[in-house]
C-alpha cells in the first residue's frame, strides 16, 4: 500500500517544520527520504544555505534547492514541497524559494506499479550518504497532502509554530 494514490500526476505537498539542534558533521543533513519498489526515491534534505529535494528515477538523480540562509539553531523553520505533473516548487519560511520543471513525465516517482517502499526519517538514502551525517534536530507536524490545490507557489502564511511545539529547553523540562 501506499501513503498516496496510485496517481503519478496528482499534486502532493509536503509541510512539515524543522529545528536544528547541532551542527552535522558534513554540511548537508537528511530530514526523510521516501523510497518506491523499484528502487527510485525522493529525498529531503538541507545545508547551510539551501532547503531542497533530490529525486531518483531510472537511475537518474536530479537535485532542486531553494536558497533559505535563515538556518538559526534551536528555531522552527518551515519548509513546504509540492510536486505537481513535472513540477516542483520549493518554499521555506513562507515564501517561494524555487520551481523547477523536471526531464521526465512526472516529479513524483510513485505509480500503481511503483508503490511507496519505506519512508525514513533522519538519514539519507541508500548510495547517497553515510548514516554518520544524519539529521540532528526535531521534526514536527509532518503532513503529507495530495490532490490540495490551495498551494500552486508564491509566498504563503507560515502557522506562528508547529502544532504541539516541543521546546525541550522550557523552564521545568528535565535534561537528559
Amino acid at each position: 500500500a501506499s501513503i498516496f494514490s496510485n496517481s503519478s500526476s496528482s499534486p502532493k505537498q509536503f509541510d512539515f517544520w524543522f529545528r536544528r539542534e547541532a551542527d552535522t558533521v558534513l554540511d548537508v543533513s537528511s530530514f526523510f527520504y521516501i523510497s518506491f519498489q523499484n528502487g527510485d526515491w525522493v529525498y529531503f534534505w538541507r545545508n547551510g544555505s539551501q532547503v531542497g529535494v533530490t529525486i531518483k528515477q531510472s537511475g537518474t538523480q536530479y537535485g532542486y534547492a531553494g536558497s533559505y540562509t535563515n538556518f538559526a539553531v534551536y528555531v522552527w523553520h518551515h519548509v513546504r514541497i509540492r510536486f505537481s505533473g513535472q513540477d516542483v516548487i520549493i518554499a521555506a519560511g513562507g515564501d517561494q524559494r524555487a520551481s523547477y520543471t523536471v526531464p521526465f513525465s512526472n516529479a513524483w516517482p510513485g505509480s500503481p506499479s511503483n508503490p511507496v517502499n519505506d519512508v525514513v526519517f533522519g538519514d539519507f538514502p541508500p548510495l547517497v550518504g553515510s548514516s554518520d551525517y544524519g539529521w540532528r534536530g526535531y521534526l514536527d507536524d509532518i503532513q503529507w497532502l495530495e490532490n490540495d490545490y490551495g498551494y500552486i507557489g508564491g509566498s504563503y502564511t507560515v502557522p506562528t509554530r508547529p502544532w504541539g511545539e516541543y521546546d525541550p529547553y522550557a523552564v521545568g523540562t528535565a535534561l537528559a
